[in-house]
C-alpha cells in the first residue's frame, strides 16, 4: 500500500484528505517541520503540501525536500487555497509536480493521486 504524507496546518483539511484518500495509508502533519521529520521517517510515495502555513511555509519545505538526495525523487502535490496564481507558479518552479486548489472535488483529487501512484 502506498503511503501519502499530508502537510497542512488545518486539522480539518488533514482529516478530509485522510477520508478522501482512504485507499492509501495517509499520515498527517500540522506544520512543515513536523512534516519533514515524518517524511524522513516513512519515505512516502507522495506528499501533499499546503503552501501557506505559519512558521516554515510550504515553499521552504519543498526546497528542503528537493535538496535531500533521499527525498528529492518523491512527488509533491501543492494543495493551495489559491487558484492558479503566483503561488502555484512558484510551487511548480520550486519543485512541485502538480497542484490542487482548495476547495477540491474528491473525485478530482483521487484521480490526480492515482495518476502519480498508479
Amino acid at each position: 500500500m502506498h503511503t501519502i504524507v499530508v502537510i497542512d496546518d488545518d486539522e480539518s483539511n488533514n482529516r478530509l484528505l485522510q477520508t478522501v484518500l482512504k485507499d492509501y495509508q495517509v499520515l498527517a502533519a500540522r506544520n512543515a517541520e513536523e512534516g519533514i521529520s515524518l517524511i524522513r521517517q516513512v519515505l512516502p510515495s507522495l506528499i501533499l503540501m499546503d503552501i501557506r502555513m505559519p512558521g516554515m511555509g510550504g515553499m521552504a519545505a519543498i526546497q528542503l525536500i528537493r535538496n535531500d538526495p533521499e527525498l528529492a525523487h518523491t512527488p509533491i502535490i501543492a494543495v493551495t487555497a489559491t487558484s492558479p496564481s503566483e503561488d502555484v507558479r512558484d510551487a511548480i518552479a520550486s519543485g512541485c509536480d502538480g497542484y490542487v486548489a482548495k476547495p477540491f472535488k474528491p473525485t478530482e483529487l483521487r484521480a490526480l493521486v492515482h495518476d502519480f501512484l498508479g
